[in-house]
């Protein structure tokens, strides 16, 4: 695992010492349907005997090992009175003796009991055996955790992505309602059964948010590359430090990795704290519209520019959802059973919704030709044919544009430019315009929307933006009657049994736009008041001279490091090469 996806958890002890298994995957077996029933209180009953030849553990019979972490063992068992079976998670002997490491077992037994919630890895059973090892019985999964998914079968489609957001979204908000905040969201932490349904599970970290643990300022716990910039800042802890993981990972899902996964711990947080998250739009230009806007909203700097809660996601995607779920039933088992054919699938029906909006647009007027070729730039890149590449091309030559030109001298001087002084809009536009004159309007798009974020009044900027990537509407109702006509009649794969409201729903929300979200460079953590807090009145955009720049940097660093208490362990000899999801603690 890459050292900046471990968790930090330090209470002045090694990481070795604390790093503990989250849930070990694939946990194989059948899904178990259980009564509700109380958790079981400890001690249990019973003999309890682990080794070689050993066969039970309080009121389990043990069958085989599933997978061993540094702190627990993951046992493949059966409940000695009900018959039906279990993976049960058992303390080791010498993390038996640890105060501290109880207390996270115990914590995780009794917040994850508490939710009861179908994405919500169920306990059955949580209780300390008569040689005092401690043990958490959890319903049985076959899958994998979607870290693991994700990097056997590359990136996600973004319907299949939506679907499983909003699974664990509805997990969250389950937790939530009863004031239970996770902290520490992953994909390693999200298991992904061959029926499609997600469950999270390792609340270990997790806290009540009223826990005067919870609310102190300068603790930081978490997982570095997961982590928001108040977490690390080591602000009060909120909800929206569990949807700013969430955001992370669905970027992860869309792109295939952790967008810190070449980093170390340090210099991820240091990341998080003085920029804003990659784009999308900037890494796949055929995300949806409505998911970028989504993944921005989750991933803002400023905390209240975030999602209020988990259910206000939901809100947002709710009729996204609905479309896919109608479209295609039982996506998410589907994908998960034939992982790249039902993406290939996808990605060609997301291309027809392309094609569709591109015949819209050139049906609507002759203006729309540059974002109706890039409505087929994007098809082509979801699905590459042949037929798709000369169609592009006949458009381009048709347009007088490009797409992936090389870089001409003035461009590189600009580029220069910006990498000196990364909040110069003005240079940022001077790329937008240079790049489209040379007819290449995704590079165009890509520096004009970064100028946009800095300067989010300039509706100028904004409606130049929108009309290149979403078009002009037609206002004629005569006309507007053709283009309803043209779209019942478009051949839409899949999408051939939807009504057509929900084709223009669905095409609406593919659309990209000038800004899908708010913007990013607002934020309290943007500048350095007292150590090792990070934060400037709410609201206040902060443009730093690059004369300034170097000291402000180098005063992040020092209450990053102060903050995270982090610097001197993560110099040990070897720590950053212990296996496992590791867990660190910092005052």
């Amino acid at each position: 695992m890459n050292a900046a996806n471990r968790t930090m958890h330090f209470h002045g002890r090694t990481l070795a010492q604390l790093e503990a298994d989250a849930m070990l995957a694939p946990v194989v077996g059948e899904v178990l349907t259980w009564t509700a029933k109380p958790v079981l209180s400890t001690p249990v009953s019973g003999t309890s005997v682990i080794g070689d030849a050993t066969t039970t553990l309080a009121d389990f019979l043990v069958h085989k090992e599933l997978g061993r972490g540094r702190c627990a063992t993951v046992y493949l068992a059966t409940h000695r009175a009900t018959g039906q079976q279990v993976a049960l998670k058992v303390l080791h002997d010498e993390e038996s003796q640890d105060a501290e490491v109880r207390e996270r077992f115990r914590r995780e037994a009794s917040a994850a009991s508490r939710i009861r919630h179908s994405s919500v890895c169920a306990i059955r059973a949580f209780g300390e055996d008569p040689a005092g090892r401690l043990f958490i019985a959890f319903e049985l999964l076959d899958g994998s955790d979607l870290g693991s998914f994700v990097r056997a079968n590359g990136p996600m489609p973004a319907p299949m992505a939506l679907l499983i957001l909003a699974q664990l979204l509805e997990a969250l908000a389950a937790a939530h309602d009863l004031g239970v905040l996770h902290r520490d969201i992953k994909p390693s932490n999200i298991m992904l059964t061959s029926r499609g349904q997600v469950k999270l599970i390792d609340f270990g970290i997790a806290r009540s948010k009223d826990d005067p643990a919870l609310t102190a300022q300068g603790l930081v716990v978490g997982t570095p590359a997961y982590m928001c910039p108040e977490q690390i800042a080591g602000g009060a802890a909120d909800l929206r430090w569990d949807l700013y993981a969430v955001g992370i990972t669905l970027f992860e899902m869309l792109r295939g990795e952790n967008p810190y996964v070449h980093m170390q711990p340090v210099q991820a947080v240091m990341d998080i704290a003085m920029n804003p998250v990659p784009s999308l739009f900037e890494l796949d230009p055929t995300v949806p519209g409505i998911m970028e806007h989504v993944f921005d909203k989750l991933t803002a700097r400023n905390p209240q520019k975030r999602y209020a809660s988990a259910r206000d996601v939901l809100a947002d995607i709710r009729l996204m959802r609905g479309i896919i779920e109608q479209v295609q039933p039982d996506l998410v088992a589907h994908y998960v059973a034939a992982p790249r054919t039902v993406a290939l699938e996808v990605r060609r029906n997301l291309a027809q919704l392309e094609l569709a909006r591109a015949e819209i647009l050139l049906a609507s007027s002759s203006s729309n030709l540059p974002a109706a070729t890039f409505a087929i730039y994007r098809a082509n890149r979801l699905d590459p044919r042949p037929a798709l590449a000369a169609r592009l091309q006949a458009m381009c030559g048709d347009a007088r544009l490009a797409f992936d030109t090389v870089d001409d001298n003035l461009i590189v001087l600009l580029k220069n430019k910006v990498e000196k002084d990364s909040y110069d809009a003005t240079t940022m536009k001077h790329l937008g315009e240079r790049y489209r004159a040379r007819g290449d309007i995704y590079q165009s798009m890509i520096w004009l929307r970064r100028a946009l974020r800095l300067t989010p009044g300039d509706g100028l900027l904004r409606t130049q933006i929108d009309a290149a990537l979403v078009g002009v509407p037609n206002q004629d109702p005569a006309q507007r009657a053709q283009l309803r006509d043209l779209l019942t009649g478009l051949r839409m794969g899949l999408w051939s049994t939807v009504s057509l409201t929900r084709k223009q729903e669905a095409i609406s929300m593919m659309e990209p736009r000038a800004l899908a979200g708010p913007p990013r460079i607002i934020s309290n953590v943007d500048a350095v008041s007292a150590a090792p807090r990070l934060s400037t009145p709410s609201g206040t955009r902060i443009l730093v001279s690059p004369h300034r720049r170097a000291g402000r940097r180098l005063a992040i660093v020092a209450a990053i490091i102060a903050a995270c208490g982090i610097g001197g362990v993560l110099l040990g000899a070897g720590v950053m090469h212990t296996q496992g999801p590791a867990t660190v603690a910092s005052r």
